[in-house]
């Protein structure tokens, strides 16, 4: 009788488990679907321009997941580059690079996604030329997921470009001695100081989700087949 009980919960547990963890994927799919959704929206929206009056009702109010079609208005900061190691694209090592923004009136600086750069080039490339009008930031700005990190976020040393392995606002802005907002900016690929874009809104697609969610439902179909055999096993 004690172990009819014990198959009982055993098969409970299993199935509880199993159809649990089908309905967690199926709700990342979900969720990576309404961001992709949210970040095509974004790409047609209307432009808004940050600056001094509009930050706090655009930046601050971002979350993960968020994207907002924006054109900042202030000066780049020239000569205090930040390069994102350990990009890959095309099987080549290379760099994100993140120029600094620093945003008409407000004090605080959004870091300015430009592209990708190969490591083995000429790092003179990410100097800033000289001020024109559309050279103003347009692109998507969105506010990066920390993740896993290991180590300190910025390289040792001084002089710049300033290598850096993962975004930590905080830490950035101590290099640059200005507050660094927690929100990034994409520029645009057509935009004319963009180099060759590498960043994408995901990174794994919804569609992967959904097949990790049949994936485990139908372990979950095998288990209550095959549960309904042991189930009635007489002992």
């Amino acid at each position: 009788m004690h172990l009819r009980y014990l198959r009982y919960i055993l098969f409970c547990v299993g199935m509880s488990v199993l159809l649990g963890l089908g309905y967690w994927q199926l709700n990342r799919g979900l969720q990576k679907a309404e961001v992709e959704s949210e970040f095509s929206i974004s790409e047609s929206a209307t432009v808004e321009t940050v600056s001094e009056t509009t930050h706090d009702s655009v930046v601050t109010v971002l979350t993960s997941g968020e994207f907002k079609a924006v054109r900042l208005a202030g000066r780049w900061l020239h000569g205090n580059t930040f390069l994102l190691d350990n990009r890959i694209s095309e099987g080549q090592v290379g760099f994100e690079v993140y120029t600094p923004y620093l945003l008409d009136g407000d004090g605080k600086v959004i870091l300015v996604n430009r592209g990708w750069m190969n490591q083995s080039g000429d790092r003179s490339a990410v100097e800033m030329p000289a001020e024109k009008p559309e050279h103003y930031p347009k692109g998507t700005l969105y506010r990066p997921d920390l993740g896993f990190t290991l180590g300190d976020p910025i390289y040792p040393g001084t002089e710049w470009p300033r290598t850096f392995q993962y975004f930590d606002a905080h830490a950035l802005g101590d290099a640059l001695g200005i507050e660094v907002e927690k929100a990034v900016l994409v520029i645009d690929a057509d935009h004319p100081l963009s180099l060759k874009r590498l960043w994408q809104p995901n990174v794994v697609e919804p569609s992967r989700h959904y097949a990790y969610a049949a994936q485990w439902w139908g372990l979950a179909l095998v288990l209550a087949i095959f549960g309904i055999i042991w189930l009635k096993r007489k002992d």
